[in-house]
């Protein structure tokens, strides 16, 4: 998995639920483990693709500590690829499992705020806003709840800051994550965060140190974002309203 994917993936992530429940936790649920079903695929191009895997989330600490494991499969013009990857968020540090270089990346999420020192919650909020996020509607998943959210084109089901069910169509990739088993508030054994005995290193130590200064010193304009959003929908993929 790539690293800049993986940094993309965690703004996101804590951008929308920093907005949605501040910074003293992630989630209004204590502890949880949650099993997705996940599948996906289309037509770009004139290359045919399919995913199909499955996702398990185990956290707890009020969603502060938790742990990610996903294994999926994509088949595109006959050649398969299978991802296995693992990821670890402890009160701020994050660990990526590389599987195939047998090490653990470590990382403060310190690194994503603005050089200028924005800290995340102001950052989540400002990106949230410039993306138009917005509640659209409400519903359930498996009998819980949820607020439908919208955010460039995917929705988003949230249970009590808890995602249960995604959809995004990207350029003519549909993408879909939906729980299939849903615990909450169970006592979690502290075995279910242990992490593979890969050496554990920074980012900057395998990537080099100034893996930093390439990264984004500032939060994209109203405008870039504007600009991006057109040139996805040019492509049929963002909603028109």
């Amino acid at each position: 998995m790539g690293y800049k994917k993986i940094i993309v993936l965690l703004m996101l992530f804590g951008a929308f639920m920093n907005v949605l429940w501040g910074e003293a936790k992630l989630y209004e649920v204590r502890s949880g483990i949650i099993e997705y079903a996940i599948s996906g695929g289309g037509n770009i191009m004139g290359m045919q693709s399919e995913t199909d895997g499955k996702r398990k989330v185990v956290f707890d600490e009020w969603g502060t500590l938790q742990i990610q494991k996903e294994e999926s499969v994509s088949t595109t013009m006959g050649q398969t690829i299978k991802t296995n990857s693992m990821i670890k968020m402890d009160n701020g540090t994050v660990y990526m499992v590389d599987p195939d270089k047998k090490v653990i990346i470590k990382q403060s999420l310190e690194m994503l705020g603005q050089s200028g020192g924005q800290d995340m919650l102001k950052m989540g909020k400002e990106m949230f806003d410039k993306m138009g996020g917005k509640k659209i509607g409400s519903s359930r998943v498996l009998g819980y709840d949820c607020e439908i959210w919208e955010v460039m084109g995917a929705k988003i089901w949230i249970h009590k800051g808890v995602m249960l069910k995604i959809q995004a169509d990207i350029m003519g990739i549909k993408h879909t994550e939906e729980a299939v088993s849903v615990k909450f508030d169970v006592p979690i054994n502290r075995s279910e965060f242990e992490l593979p005995d890969f050496p554990v290193k920074t980012a900057e130590e395998i990537y080099g140190k100034d893996l930093k200064e390439k990264m984004p010193s500032r939060m994209p304009t109203q405008e870039e974002l504007k600009q991006m959003q057109e040139m996805m929908k040019q492509f049929g993929t963002m909603p028109t309203h």
